[in-house]
């Protein structure tokens, strides 16, 4: 199923399902306020903390989330969450965690 989206942008109608995303999208796209870029590849955030993560987990290919079944190591918490579900069939991520 899909996620509600209910805050549309009025400059390029990208919609967003929390104000806040919407208000950041403001910032970083239409506004131009100063906001943390990556210098390695441009891309504009939000935020430190979602820059920080983007260099992580896109150039550095930083792998923090390890499943406790078979070992395996994957960026995003909700990776492993699919992961757990379709290689191991549980539910939920119990003892599933950062490494």
């Amino acid at each position: 199923h899909q996620k509600r989206r209910d805050y549309a942008c009025a400059e390029c109608g990208k919609n967003f399902t929390q104000i806040g995303h919407l208000n950041e999208h403001m910032n970083v796209y239409h506004q131009g306020k100063k906001v943390p870029t990556c210098t390695l590849c441009g891309k504009k955030f939000g935020n430190k903390s979602k820059l920080n993560r983007h260099v992580a987990t896109v150039h550095e290919n930083r792998r923090n989330f390890q499943c406790t079944v078979c070992h395996g190591m994957y960026k995003e918490k909700s990776y492993l969450k699919q992961h757990v579900i379709n290689q191991h069939g549980a539910k939920s991520l119990k003892g599933e965690g950062e490494s």
